[in-house]
């Protein structure tokens, strides 16, 4: 329904749960989101519907990208199958801390990336068990039996062995294993993040902006 409301401008839909008689959008949609739209997709589910609805496919940098594979490569089959063309790049979300020195960057990574996992782990539950009798979180279920094994440091260290971050010659060489792994892939990162300070984060960012970004332009 929203799809399609955002190709014409006038949304409507008669389905079990939410429907709507026809209506115009105010204000109308400038253009269709078919070549900007992306999908969230870390469940099964959620990437059959990234790969049905021609999504993007959307992958925050929170496990090992190795792992990620299988999930990938289902997406790129389906969209083959559903849209008769390759699926589009992959979009990965990280979490970085760019700093010169590299001892540093690791002490405050883990210090600001356990507070965000932290606040994250309490937020959702997700070492509890509601997602075992939760229909539809299967994913969610099997990733916290892991959790529950490996505990907030094990979460801790797979977080970051799989984001990017430290000086920036270790940001590009982790950028250059994922893209050997994945193939070609957008790039969005946060770098205010489990309570960073403003003047921290923003130094982070200015370091990335000035010895990182200029080489992620000259890829492919």
């Amino acid at each position: 329904m929203v799809l399609e409301a955002l190709r014409t401008g006038f949304i409507e839909g008669d389905g079990p749960h939410f429907p709507q008689p026809r209506i115009e959008i105010r204000p109308r949609p400038e253009r269709p989101f078919d070549d900007r739209f992306y999908a969230v997709a870390s469940s099964d589910d959620s990437v059959e519907s990234a790969a049905r609805f021609a999504g993007r496919m959307t992958m925050f940098a929170d496990r090992a990208w190795e792992h990620r594979m299988p999930s990938i490569t289902t997406y790129r089959e389906r969209y083959l199958e559903l849209h008769g063309e390759p699926a589009p790049p992959l979009m990965t979300a990280d979490f970085c801390l760019c700093m010169d020195d590299a001892d540093e960057a690791e002490e405050k990574a883990r210090t600001y990336m356990g507070t965000y996992l932290g606040s994250l782990l309490e937020h959702y539950e997700v070492m509890g068990d509601h997602f075992a009798v939760t229909e539809g979180y299967d994913s969610y279920a099997k990733a916290a039996e892991v959790l529950r094994r490996v505990g907030e440091s094990g979460f801790l260290d797979m977080f970051m062995s799989a984001t990017a971050w430290g000086t920036p010659d270790q940001i590009l060489a982790k950028l250059e294993q994922r893209r050997d792994l994945i193939g070609p892939f957008e790039y969005t990162t946060a770098f205010r993040y489990g309570g960073i300070p403003d003047d921290e984060a923003r130094a982070s960012l200015q370091l990335f902006a000035a010895e990182v970004l200029p080489i992620l332009h000259t890829w492919d």
